[in-house]
């Protein structure tokens, strides 16, 4: 699979998650493209020649989209990702009523322009993440069950 992983971090944590997505992905043999959200913004070509589309963001105040991924998400609703498969992956902390409340809302912003397949997520805590590899593995396990071709 063709896959584009965007990230947008602000501790670090959403980074490391891409990061290690990243190496699971490709020890499964997929072809990954990972890029910052901020220092690389969108690649020059609409539609995007992806099968998948990642997105990783962070939690924002008390559930909200950091403002660099509404900035990111409007650029990308201009392009033509009516043939992507979508996925998207937070980190947030337990602490807040709406854990990683950023991953849902990037779900209800796809849902709001047509957006009807399922989308695999996965949702970290920030005080666990020294020990997310086997929900990095969970996570890319839900991504080929839905999307890999049988």
């Amino acid at each position: 699979m063709r896959i584009l992983l965007f990230y947008s971090t602000m501790t670090g944590n959403t980074e490391d998650m891409a990061i290690d997505t990243e190496e699971e992905l490709i020890s499964r043999g997929h072809e990954v493209e990972l890029m910052d959200m901020i220092a690389d913004g969108l690649p020059n070509e609409d539609p995007l020649p992806h099968d998948l589309l990642i997105m990783g963001t962070y939690t924002w105040g008390e559930g909200d989209i950091p403002e660099e991924t509404e900035d990111f998400l409007e650029d990308l609703f201009a392009y033509d990702i009516s043939g992507l498969s979508i996925s998207i992956f937070g980190s947030g902390d337990h602490a807040y009523e709406n854990f990683a409340g950023a991953v849902d809302e990037m779900i209800g912003q796809f849902r709001e322009r047509g957006h009807k397949g399922d989308i695999p997520t996965m949702k970290v805590d920030v005080d666990e993440m020294d020990n997310i590899a086997e929900d990095i593995k969970s996570y890319v396990d839900r991504i080929e069950e839905k999307f890999l071709v049988k």
